[in-house]
Formats: structure tokens, sequence, C-alpha cells
């Protein structure tokens, strides 16, 4: 009771024979124990849903409560006659909840079986769209526009059958939500969708969850507070729900409780030590908050086969500067891990050569989404003076770039795209779009999942702000974030009339200071492991 917040549990059983099942449900008084009502119901299958609303009924009765709306407007299409495809339906749910690459793919399916078994049972249409946008997010094992399609394809599937109760609209605002990266326009869309599903039922809380995520990932200005809110809202109708805590642990280090995200994370595991995300979420903010030893303990101890726990290794190992440790690590990644070909791609493009890297650049120039964009060819463009082309890339990977648009929590391209606009001779789009970023930016925090690290610091440089350049890689020092040769500043030609200041001297001595002694121990963590080769990686 204390866990879930509750002070009443509803336990019981299910057992199917053919068409019959018999359902027993008992409503036991968690304090204490007591058990407050039970009873046996025998009915046939094709029941189930007259059964469901009879124990719901029975059950508010006992408790002397009265059940909210749900949201529904099309009774028809919110049931199915079809026993087979409710049972479908359900094992889709309970798979999509796991948030693995392998129980997603499996989620697809099982809404696309259940939807097929009965093409006018609404559930299965916004399952599908939500699982799609999801494997896009989570994992990138559908591409956008693969994940836009089946997306939008089975919104309007159940906006044909009227089917447009609380979930709909929150399922679409989760389409418009992660459409808005790629167009801004759309943020205000998906918000007016989670409102109206708030609305049709304030109960809904993956309505409270993905708003929560759009304020603080995709809306401009600091939203963290009200993220927080809408998150204490989610938990306090499913304190175990494990997206909310998640998420939740995010937003909190972003606003400097960070010891706080740690704490609850570390509890999280232990309740929940088969849910794989909660480790990959606690590396995250540790690595984000310089707790580099504790993000390569958990790392080590994570998923192997989830592209998000290779992403965060990886990222650990860019502090260090060493190419050889990445390609180390990419020949590493597990093959039934989805990044696996995008590591062994950035492991190529680690060793091109200027002509090889250019000839990639037009390869990638035929691919008119972020879909074809590799950071690591970008990088290394940069690193050689290809500012042209460093520009056309990002133009091609974030139009709204181009049009003047800066997109919120891409930091790291915005900055590299206005160095490029800058050494192209386009210095009044560059300052310009320097101030504008700096704007967006300045209520947030070096630190932090979402924290900006050094990526201020070009468009500092750019506006002529160099003390203010200069105070920010002293304060980000401080605050113990190791990300000098992380951001590229000293290969990145843009930074040479600058590396020779004593106080960028001294902030690349003690980084580095810093990072020798972090390196042995990291790197004995992944050799142990596996993630790196044992006798390669010298440290």
């Amino acid at each position: 009771g204390d866990a879930l917040n509750v002070g009443n549990v509803l336990e019981g059983s299910v057992r199917k024979s053919g068409n019959k099942i018999r359902v027993t449900a008992q409503l036991i008084n968690a304090r204490d124990g007591f058990h407050l009502w039970s009873k046996t119901y025998d009915r046939e299958l094709a029941d189930i849903f007259d059964l469901q609303d009879e124990v719901s009924k029975e059950v508010a009765l006992a408790m002397k409560v009265t059940l909210l709306d749900s949201g529904e407007t099309s009774l028809a299409a919110s049931k199915t006659s079809n026993p087979e495809a409710h049972d479908v339906f359900l094992r889709a749910q309970s798979a999509v909840y796991e948030r693995t690459t392998a129980e997603e793919r499996r989620a697809l399916e099982l809404f696309r079986t259940a939807s097929k078994l009965d093409p006018e049972y609404g559930p299965p249409l916004l399952g599908i769209a939500k699982t799609a946008m999801i494997m896009y997010t989570n994992h990138r094992t559908l591409s956008f526009l693969k994940a836009q399609e089946i997306s939008k394809e089975a919104l309007d599937k159940a906006a044909a059958l009227d089917y447009k109760n609380s979930d709909y609209w929150a399922t679409l605002g989760l389409y418009y939500h992660n459409s808005s990266v790629f167009d801004a326009s759309l943020v205000d869309k998906a918000e007016e969708a989670y409102q109206k599903a708030i609305e049709l039922n304030p109960n809904n809380v993956n309505a409270y969850i993905w708003y929560a995520a759009l304020l603080t990932e995709n809306k401009p200005g600091d939203n963290l507070a009200q993220a927080i809110a809408l998150g204490e809202k989610a938990l306090a109708l499913d304190p175990l729900n494990r997206v909310a805590n998640g998420n939740q642990q995010i937003t909190l280090a972003d606003v400097g409780r960070a010891d706080e995200a740690v704490a609850n994370l570390k509890r999280l595991i232990e309740l929940d030590p088969g849910y794989p995300t909660y480790r990959h979420v606690l590396a995250t903010i540790e690595l984000t908050t310089a707790r580099y030893l504790d993000a390569a303990r958990n790392l080590v101890q994570g998923n192997r086969s989830d592209s998000r726990q290779a992403y965060v290794a990886l990222r650990l190992l860019t502090l260090f500067g060493d190419r050889s440790l990445l390609s180390d690590y990419v020949e590493h990644v597990p093959l039934d891990n989805p990044a696996q070909e995008l590591a062994l791609e950035s492991g190529q493009a680690l060793r091109m050569t200027r002509p090889e890297l250019v000839a990639k650049s037009q390869v990638m120039l035929l691919q008119p989404d972020y879909e074809g964009f590799s950071g690591v060819v970008q990088s290394r463009l940069m690193e050689l003076g290809e500012w042209q082309i460093v520009k056309s890339l990002i133009e091609n990977a974030a139009p709204d770039l181009k049009a003047g648009r800066v997109p919120i929590y891409q930091e790291g391209i915005v900055s590299d795209y206005i160095v490029a606009l800058y050494e192209s001779g386009e210095t009044d789009h560059a300052k310009a779009l320097a101030r504008t970023a700096l704007g967006l930016d300045e209520w947030r925090h070096i630190l932090g999942p979402r924290g900006v690290g050094f990526s201020r610091v070009a468009p500092l440089l750019v506006l002529g702000r160099t003390d203010d350049a200069a105070r920010e890689l002293e304060d980000g020092l401080a605050q113990g974030f190791l990300g000098y040769f992380q951001q590229g500043i000293d290969e990145n030609p843009f930074y040479a009339p600058w590396r020779g200041d004593p106080r960028w001297q001294r902030v690349k001595a003690e980084t580095k200071a810093k990072l020798d002694a972090l390196r042995g121990p990291v790197l004995a963590l992944y050799r142990e492991a596996g993630m790196i080769s044992r006798e390669g990686a010298a440290d």
C-alpha cells in the first residue's frame, strides 16, 4: 500500500477453459490486510467486457467511490466482440511497457494482429500509433519517416471509427510531439492534444507523461517546474509506472536535484531489477553530472543490447579525446544492438581520409532527412576546415536552422552550425543565430541530462565575448565537467585563436590531469565487461 500510495488493493485470478472463464476478485485493505469484498464470476468469454464493467461497478460500490469517465466517445469502437482480439491487445500492451527493442517490435506486431482480428476495434489502432513513435524515439528501430507513416495511418483509422477518446488525443499529441523535432510549428498542436486528453480523462497517465516530456524536450523556455508537476501527477496516479519514474528523475537532475534523482533510481532498480532502462537513466544522470566512475560502473551492468546504453557508454569514452578508444568500443557493440550498424559506420568514419570524408558527405546530402546524418563525419570535416560541407550537412539534417529557427536541446548541432556559418563568411547570420541560441539557453545548467556542456563557448566567441567564453570553460571545470576534448576544442581550427589564452590552457591542463586519473579505472571496467579489447586501448 505504501509503495503504491493506495489504501486498498484489488487482487484476483482468471481461469479459462474453452469459451468459459472464471474470475475471482477480492478487495483488500492494504494497511491491515482485511478483506473488504470478494466474489467469483463464471461467464462466457464473449461476455468479457460486460464482466469488466460489472466488476468495476461492484468494487466501486464496495469502496463507496464514483468511477470517473474514461473519455470514451464511441462505445462501439472501444470494445470488441472478438475475445481473441482483446487478448492479443492486452499482450501487446504488456509488451510495449517493457520498453526493450525486442518487446517493442513484438508489441507492434501484436497490435497489428489484434487490429486485423477486428478492424473496428479502436484500442489496437492507438497501440500501433503509439508503439511506432516509441520505437523511433527510444531505439531508432524505425526511421522517423517510417514511424510517422505508420502512426499517421493508424490514427486516421481510429478517427474514421470516431474513436476520439482521451487516449486518441494523447497519442495524437505524441505524434505531433515527435514530429515537432523537424517542424517546430507542431509543438503547439502537441500541447493542445495533450491538454484535450487530460480534459477528457484527468486520470490518463500517458497524457501527463508525454506532456511533461514535450515541455522538457521540445517547447522553448524554462518549463521544468511545470514538467515536474505533471510528472508528480502521473506518479500519484501510478506510483510504479516505469516511464513516469524514469522521466521524472531526468527532469529532477536538470533542475539541480541530481542527488535525489540518483537515490530514487537506486531504489527503483531494487524494486524493479528487470527493467533495464532505470540503469541506463541512472548512468546518464551520473555521466552528465560529473559522476563519471559511477556512470561507468552502471554502464557495464546495463543491457548491452540497448541502443541507448551503447550511446551513453560511447559518450563517456569521448571525454578522453582518444579515437583508438572509440574505434575499439564500436567494434564490440553486439550484433543484436540496433546501434551496431551505426556504431560500425562511425568507427569507419574515424579512420577516413579527407577525400573519403568528402565523398561520404555527398552521399549523406542525398538523404533529405536526419536519418542519414553522421555526427562523426561532421566533426571530422570540421577538424579539416571543410566549413561549406559542414554547413550543407547540418542544413540538410536540420532545415529549421537554415530558416533561422533554433531547435531547443540540440545545442551541439546549433553551435556547430554557427561556427560553420562564421567560418564560411556569413558572419552576420552567424551572430544573429548566436544571439538567439544564447537567449534560449540562458536558464540552462552546464551539467545535467539536458545540460549545455561547453556548447555556449562557440556562440560567445562569434559575438566577440571572449571573457565570457573563458568563464564558461572555467565554470564548467569548477563544476566537474570534463568536456574540453569531447567538445573538439583542441582540434577544431575555429578555436585556434583562443587556445593560447592562459585561462584556456589551465582548463585544458586540469581537465587532462583529471581524465588521466579517471582513464585507468574506467577502461578496466569496460574491458572486464567485454566492451573494449583486453589487449587494445592501452591506458
